[in-house]
């Protein structure tokens, strides 16, 4: 999928901390949230191009599903567990 760098994505952490990332600070051995559960990142691509962008506005939720993904429509990121 292509997301803007700032793009929040739902992730786990090799360590099993789990909160929204970045897109940007997302790397090799993270897990996205999909539909068919976790699957581990196996590479990264930085793509410079231009290209329409949207904002979804989710509420009260804020968080959706694109490409089987789990997205969040906000910059702002919360830590969701704790590892432990």
């Amino acid at each position: 999928t292509k997301v803007t760098g700032e793009h929040p994505i739902l992730v786990k952490t090799i360590g099993n901390d789990i909160s929204f990332k970045q897109a940007v600070d997302v790397i090799v051995g993270d897990s996205f949230y999909t539909a068919s559960g976790w699957i581990v990142v196996t590479n990264t691509e930085y793509v410079t191009e231009t290209v329409n962008t949207y904002s979804i506005d989710v509420e009260t939720e804020d968080v959706y599903m694109a490409d089987g993904i789990l997205f969040h429509n906000s910059i702002e990121q919360q830590k969701l567990v704790e590892s432990r």
